[in-house]
C-alpha cells in the first residue's frame, strides 16, 4: 500500500500564483514597516531616557539650592529669635 500524501500535486492557476506571491510581498512589506516603527520607538525611548536623566540632574541641583536657602532662612530666624529674647529679657 503506497502513501497517498507523497503523491500530492498542486494545480494552481496563474491567478492563484499571483495571489500567493502578493500575500508574501504584502507580508514582507508589513513586517518591514512594523520593524521600522519598533526601531523608531527604540530611538524615541533612548532620547526620552536621556532627557529624563538631564531633568533628574537639574532637579537634584534645584533640591540642593532649596536646602541651602532654607538653611539660610533657618539661621536668620534663629538670629531674630535671639534678638527678640534679649530685648524681652529672655521671656518666651
Amino acid at each position: 500500500m503506497q502513501a497517498v500524501w507523497c503523491s500530492m500535486t498542486f494545480n494552481m492557476s496563474f491567478g492563484d500564483l499571483l495571489v500567493v506571491i502578493g500575500f508574501f510581498v504584502t507580508s514582507a512589506v508589513m513586517f518591514a514597516r512594523v520593524d521600522g516603527r519598533v526601531t523608531g520607538h527604540d530611538k524615541l525611548f533612548e532620547a526620552f531616557a536621556e532627557s529624563l536623566k538631564e531633568l533628574r540632574t537639574k532637579h537634584e541641583a534645584l533640591d540642593n539650592k532649596i536646602v541651602d536657602k532654607l538653611s539660610n532662612v533657618e539661621k536668620s530666624l534663629a538670629k531674630i529669635e535671639g534678638r527678640l529674647s534679649i530685648k524681652n529679657g529672655g521671656d518666651e
